[in-house]
């Protein structure tokens, strides 16, 4: 048994290093067959499941490294980098037919591409002393398939556009992602293609401020991804921070930093023919977004002890659902997208006024008591309050009397959708026969005081009926 440099990584058999093999460290010489024959040479039997050990430096390539087995790379800062030709290899696509031209740095391929049934080749490695720079001219560091219980831990920087930095392709169960390293990167940068379950991705470094990334890490749709778990790292200075497509989950995230997400931090999409609708937790981590902070439609998700920024906290399309427990939000109340589907535990404060027809809220009136409270779940606010006059100051006595600070303005369906009741008042000059109840009107962020007598009939509560003494308390619904 030898411990090598792979960061505690237990081996058997010797390093396989490779400057033996005639690979140059300086960058000025192509080493592509130089390192893949040293990948070859370390799956001989005399030094089977050897680590192939790059010493310091840079090895440029010009094609693929093809590791059809569960090797095991690393290195002491070493750089491998794609030459300005750098062309990819051809394999035939057992899934969509023809051929597929694969570009990545580092290919763990055994046979055709998406070949799900192919042969199972467990723990391949990728240490963190291995940097792969696609260098403007690879879309992708790493393709790997088939190949369950596999640990990578590198980085990958500068790719372009139209694939993913690092590629978890189809049937690699159990795979670690730890402390990878992704920037500079034009599309995606982690990808989890079908049947990727169990997979837990710790301390991510995602990065696409430069080349502003579109995803930093991506569920493909229908790729029936289970157990997805992400913990802590950051994704920032990119469009979407993590996007969980059609047919994945459930998905957890915990402690992630996601920052200046142009679109939205967190977006799930499910869709009425899924099989399953995703299911997604996220717990203790800190939203920035220009977009949304939580999207989901077609699923379900909840937030717990997050800090969200100001902007559009959530969101959802059809059929989706956002549970909000525990949260921290920059601005007053949590900004939810109209018409969303989304229940929120927190109550916020409100400052209850009386209000005539003017709907002037300063015209002498003062209060020993005027508080309230109010929560939202999607687009009905639930609210209450006590007010207590000391003085009705300039109130017009004649003129209908409100309530008025509500925290939303209602919406258009406000009338046939919205109620407030007394439960309690001192000081009105009401017979006794007489109820007073509420409501609030379209567009209005006030609710009108009605009373209601058996011989009269409903009609508008004046000032005149509220004295200097009232007290009210009240609580009610409404639409926004």
């Amino acid at each position: 048994m030898a411990l090598t440099k792979a960061h505690n990584r237990m081996i058997t058999g010797a390093q396989v290093n490779v400057l033996d093999y005639g690979a140059d460290p300086t960058g000025a010489v192509d080493s592509t067959s130089a390192i893949q024959a040293a990948i070859d040479a370390s799956l001989v039997p005399s030094v089977n499941y050897s680590t192939v050990f790059f010493p310091v430096g840079i090895y440029t390539i010009s094609s693929p490294l093809l590791l059809p087995a569960n090797h095991s790379l690393d290195g002491d800062n070493a750089i491998i980098k794609a030459l300005s030709g750098f062309s990819g290899v051809t394999r035939n696509n057992t899934g969509a037919g023809g051929t597929t031209v694969l570009d990545s740095l580092l290919l763990f391929l055994l046979g055709d591409y998406n070949d799900i049934g192919g042969a199972q080749r467990d723990n391949a490695f990728v240490g963190r002393g291995i940097t792969l720079d696609c260098n403007e001219v690879t879309t992708s560091g790493i393709y790997i398939e088939r190949m369950p219980y596999s640990t990578i831990q590198c980085k990958v920087i500068n790719t372009i556009a139209g694939g993913n930095a690092i590629n978890i392709g189809p049937y690699c169960w159990g795979v670690h992602l730890d402390s990878v390293t992704v920037e500079n990167f034009s599309e995606n940068a982690i990808s989890l293609g079908e049947g990727a379950n169990g997979i837990t991705i710790t301390s991510p470094r995602i990065w696409g401020k430069n080349k502003t990334g579109v995803t930093g890490i991506l569920l493909q749709d229908l790729a029936n991804v289970n157990g997805l778990a992400i913990v802590g790292g950051f994704i920032e200075k990119i469009n979407f921070g993590l996007y969980v497509g059609r047919s994945n989950g459930p998905v957890s995230v915990s402690g992630t930093d996601f920052e200046v997400c142009t679109n939205n931090c967190i977006t799930v999409i499910g869709h009425s023919g899924d099989t399953h609708q995703a299911t997604v937790g996220i717990r203790n981590c800190y939203f920035s977004s220009v977009g949304s902070n939580v999207y989901a439609a077609y699923s379900q998700v909840s937030v717990n002890g997050c800090r969200l920024r100001s902007g559009n906290n959530f969101e959802t399309g059809t059929s989706g659902f956002i549970e909000a427990l525990n949260n921290h939000y920059e601005s007053v109340s949590p900004t939810i997208v109209a018409s969303s589907n989304v229940a929120v535990d927190v109550e916020q404060s409100w400052t209850p006024t009386l209000l005539d027809d003017s709907l002037s809220p300063s015209e002498g009136q003062t209060y020993s008591v005027a508080s309230g409270t109010y929560s939202r779940s999607a687009n009905k606010v639930f609210f209450k309050g006590i007010m207590t006059l000391t003085s009705i100051g300039t109130l017009g006595t004649g003129e209908s009397a409100r309530i008025g600070g509500l925290p939303f303005s209602s919406s258009s369906t406000a009338n046939t959708q919205s109620v407030i009741n007394i439960g309690f008042g001192t000081g009105l000059s009401l017979p006794a026969v007489n109820a007073v109840s509420g409501y609030i009107g379209v567009g209005s962020d006030y609710a009108t005081l009605q009373k209601f007598s058996a011989t009269t009939g409903s009609s508008n509560m004046t000032v005149s009926e509220v004295s200097a003494s009232g007290t009210l308390i009240f609580s009610g619904w409404y639409t926004i």
